[in-house]
């Protein structure tokens, strides 16, 4: 980041002021980790198709991650996330609850 923003200065004459601070670290989970097997057992007992994939931003798991304990955010279907529109269908929280409760019952 603060290479582009030193290549935009650079081009149009300005110059950066860069401060940068961790607010929470990054992580990765890998495919074959245990808590991606539990999520993978609830998801097919009930009926939910798994679709892992990797996103910004931060949230607990962050936290618990870099404490050494393994963790995934879930999405439950928000629409037009993090504005004074989002929402979220009835069916869609009932479902999370029922993938909730799957993920339960699954962990061995």
């Amino acid at each position: 980041m603060r290479e582009c923003f030193e290549k935009a200065a650079a081009e149009f004459g300005g110059n950066v002021e860069f401060k940068a601070e961790l607010e929470y670290p990054s992580y990765s989970i890998p495919k074959d980790a245990k808590i991606i097997g539990i999520l993978k057992k609830a998801a097919d007992a009930a009926g939910i198709e798994l679709l892992p994939e990797e996103t910004g931003g931060g949230s607990d798991t962050n936290i618990f991650n870099s404490k050494g304990i393994q963790a995934v955010d879930i999405s439950v279907g928000m629409d037009k996330v993090h504005t004074v529109e989002e929402r979220i269908l009835v069916d869609d929280m009932v479902r999370a609850a029922e993938f909730l409760v799957s993920i339960i019952l699954n962990i061995e």
